[in-house]
């Protein structure tokens, strides 16, 4: 979420510069900044109290209080009505973040799906036509996060292929060389796909789609930059996600669990050929208590801990010394297995 979240915050305070009519000078930051920015600016502050942090949004945020900050600011900028009336790139922009935000307060805040669904769609099609392909298949993605959250795999599964698919070559997508794919949105809907298919008891198509969301997840800690607290910690997020399903997997079906995770172990051989590889009986007491971290650190490549910093480029050496044969494993597993879940 933090990659809208801060376009949308860079578009606000791009949209509240313009409407400062020139007090950003050195000379009028000495004075008082102009009452319409300081709302603006104030507003926006208002809906980062309030809008959750993490993936489980129903139950986090404020979500009433995120509804009216948003609503707040589009009037504020003179962006309610029909969005075709607007000509602005900045305002359309912002306008656009404020339609998929307010998806978001309706669908997790008042539990209306058309009003989300409606919202959501209004926003991913005001970017595809301004040429903002990015953005689109972002929202696509978190279109399908909601519809599996509300219980409906299937139609999750769609909206995650249509944001790979929109992605493509011109938007970070698997079309682009590695260097310019964006590994945060295709490890995103990669999970997603996973989840899809594991919801649907289809363990065979999720493999592959787990495998590739951990690969773009790894691959995020040394391409474009060496490793952050950011990237690690969505690192920990993608393992840990799965990490809780294969917990689940297992609590019903020990022995699927166990097969899943030994599958999911294997494909990182290139990782265990330079490290130590947890054996059966540390993956077998991992899938016996419910914590998911215990068992993505039997079944991935440890994140780093302490000082992420100090030990950043270290850590994306190693990654980028075993990129080649992990996309090799994925090419022998997409073989095995409908490419994104059709």
């Amino acid at each position: 979420m933090a990659s809208l979240t801060v376009a949308f915050q860079s578009s606000m305070l791009a949209r509240l510069a313009l409407r400062s009519s020139g007090t950003w000078s050195a000379e009028a930051q000495r004075r008082s900044v102009d009452p319409r920015v300081k709302h603006g600016l104030e507003l926006v502050a208002t809906f980062q109290e309030a809008y959750p942090e993490g993936h489980e949004k129903a139950a986090k945020g404020n979500w009433p209080e995120v509804e009216r900050s948003l609503t707040k600011i589009r009037q504020s900028l003179g962006l309610e009505g029909e969005a075709a009336n607007i000509s602005d790139p900045d305002a359309r922009r912002v306008r656009g973040f404020t339609d998929f935000l307010l998806a978001e307060a309706h669908g997790y805040g008042r539990n209306d799906r058309d009003a989300a669904l409606k919202r959501y769609t209004a926003a991913h099609d005001l970017f595809q036509r301004d040429g903002d392909l990015w953005v689109a298949a972002w929202i696509w993605f978190y279109v399908g996060q909601y519809l599996l959250d509300q219980g409906e795999p299937a139609l999750a599964g769609e909206y995650a292929v249509r944001a790979l698919e929109e992605a493509g070559s011109a938007a970070g997508g698997e079309d682009a060389p590695l260097e310019e794919r964006d590994a945060e949105l295709l490890a995103n809907n990669f999970r997603l796909l996973g989840d899809v298919a594991l919801a649907a008891g289809d363990l065979h198509a999720a493999l592959p789609h787990y495998c590739r969301a951990t690969f773009y997840a790894y691959v995020f800690q040394a391409i474009p930059e060496p490793a952050d607290s950011y990237t690690m910690a969505f690192y920990r997020e993608i393992t840990g996600r799965i990490a809780a399903r294969a917990f689940a997997l297992a609590a019903t079906d020990a022995a699927a669990g166990r097969a899943f995770c030994q599958h999911i172990q294997d494909y990182w051989q290139a990782y265990w050929a330079r490290h130590p590889r947890p054996s059966t009986d540390t993956l077998q007491s991992s899938l016996a208590v419910p914590d998911p971290a215990a068992i993505a650190a039997a079944i991935f490549p440890p994140a780093l801990s302490g000082d992420v910093l100090a030990g950043a480029a270290d850590y994306a050496r190693e990654v980028k010394a075993i990129i080649a044969p992990l996309e090799k494993a994925l090419d022998q597993l997409a073989g095995s297995a409908p490419p994104h879940g059709k």
